[in-house]
This record gives C-alpha cells, structure tokens and sequence, in this order.
C-alpha cells in the first residue's frame, strides 16, 4: 500500500525485499516520473492495460456462459467506449494503434483484440442487407418459387440441400418392414 501512495505523490522511498542489501546500485532511488504530466501519460497507460485486460476477461466470462448476453452487451459497450479514450490519450508516436501498446508490452489478449478491431459486442451484429436477404432466399426455397439466378449462387445451394432433405425425410419416414 505504500507502494501506491508513494507512486500517487512522487516519492523515491527505494524498496528492497533484502536481496540487494549488500549491492549500493541496487538500493538506488528510482523516479517513475519527473513532472505531474508524465504521472498523468504512465497513469492513461495503467487505466488503457486494465480496460484491455477487462475487455479479455469478459470475453472469456461470457464465452464460459457465466454472464447474460444483456449483461455482456451493456458491458461491453460501455468498455469499448473506456478503451477509446484512454487510447486517446496515450496517443503517441510510440503507440500509433493499441496493438502497438500491446506489444510494446508483450500483453496478449486476443479476445479483447478482436472485440476492439470490431468496435461492437459480438451480441450485436451488422446486417448489410444480408439477413433479408438470406431468409428471402430461404423462404423462396421453402415455398418453391425459386427463381436461380447467376447471382444467387446461395439459393441455389440452399435449393439442393433442401432437395436433399426433402428425400431423406421421404426414406425416413417408409416403412422398410413388411
């Protein structure tokens, strides 16, 4: 705890856990910092490594169904919005992207990396236009109104596969004893 209230006032108290009491240079006072706006640049470091390590954690917590996607979601949300500002200011020349911080670190966290490259929950998804059209494919299909297309190579699939379904589900459901 001292530890912390020194680094909080700039103080240069040395710490020695008994191995260097013979060696002088390892008993040297050590400033983290020379002025209040360095303190302030290392601090955004610490505040940037915790949210990105939050980040990993709830990833993994929700992947182990240990939180509600709601909860996820909420989560999430409001620590993709922490993470941009604390990159914001640590911006430097050194750290150009938050994948630059974190290997400057050696911190991995491939789980938060994906989420901060997608900048959305994996609850939320984009639809482009997709969806519709892939369920009005399907309900084509489905119906037997399907018009195959050069572009509609997925209806196409989709057809074939529910071809083959409609003859599995015809065997099945023959009696093969007489």
């Amino acid at each position: 705890m001292a530890f912390l209230s020194d680094l909080a006032t700039g103080s240069t108290r040395s710490y020695d856990n008994g191995a260097g009491a013979g060696n002088p240079a390892l008993m040297e006072n050590v400033r983290l910092f020379k002025n209040s706006k360095e303190r302030d640049w290392y601090e955004n470091l610490g505040d940037l490594y915790a949210v990105v390590n939050s980040i990993e954690q709830l990833e993994k917590a929700y992947i182990r169904d240990c939180i509600t996607p709601k909860e996820y979601t909420a989560a999430c949300s409001r620590l993709l919005v922490q993470c941009k500002s604390s990159f914001k200011l640590i911006k430097s020349p050194e750290f150009e992207t938050i994948a630059a911080f974190m290997k400057r670190f050696k911190f991995d966290c491939p789980a938060a990396m994906d989420r901060i490259k997608d900048d959305s929950p994996i609850t939320i998804r984009e639809d482009k236009g997709n969806t519709s059209k892939s369920i009005a494919d399907i309900v084509a299909v489905s119906t037997g109104k399907c018009v195959l297309t050069e572009r509609s190579v997925l209806t196409e699939r989709v057809y074939r596969l529910h071809a083959c379904f409609h003859c599995i589900y015809r065997i099945s459901s023959q009696s093969w004893i007489n």
